[in-house]
């Protein structure tokens, strides 16, 4: 008799599917079509230093990010949750993003990667992530013959209402689930 997944496996699965939207869950057989970004250009983007904690600055001459949202963030775990989220933002609109899902199963630990890092600019509440390399890899236990690394993923953009407070970054994507950051100390 076959084995469901936990309730909590699913959900940190769904959690991950909407928040990487195209970019990490494509499920296409061949390499992604490339898509140019056009470069960030330089401005100056400006933010307050209270919501942004440590590192926050008022005014950066270049920068295409607002201070707050700069730094590195990993996803706050609840309980039983199987999915670990990282990005890290930085002041010329550049961003990485790491994603891991795990699952104990009988036969051991089922995993997906995913991997993606692009440019980054927010207007406002508003954040558009445009990776120009995005992959993902599996490796199931079960059936160790179709695992796979590093395979080509969607680089379909992504676009969030985020928010940082007491030094908590919410992003929320357009299917309207939040997921929730906390500042990696650097």
């Amino acid at each position: 008799m076959g084995k469901t997944a936990a309730p909590s496996t699913l959900l940190g699965l769904a959690v991950l599917a909407s928040l990487l939207g195209g970019t990490a869950c494509s499920t296409g057989d061949g390499p992604a079509p490339h898509r140019s970004s056009p470069p960030v250009p330089a401005t100056t983007a400006t933010a307050s230093a209270g919501p942004g904690g440590p590192g926050a600055t008022a005014s950066v001459p270049g920068a295409v990010l607002p201070g707050a949202l700069v730094g590195s963030w990993r996803s706050i775990e609840e309980k039983n949750d199987t999915a670990t989220i990282a990005y890290r933002f930085t002041s010329d609109g550049r961003y990485k993003y790491a994603g891991l899902v795990t699952q104990p199963i009988p036969e051991g630990i089922f995993k997906i990667t995913f991997i993606a890092e692009g440019t980054a600019r927010a207007e406002g509440r508003n954040l558009l992530l445009r990776p120009l390399t995005a992959t993902r890899s599996r490796e199931d236990p079960r059936s160790p013959q179709d695992d796979y690394t590093d395979q080509p993923s969607s680089l379909d953009p992504e676009q969030y209402v985020w928010g940082v407070s007491d030094g908590t970054l919410s992003l929320t994507g357009s299917n309207g689930n939040t997921v929730t950051y906390e500042r990696v100390p650097q």
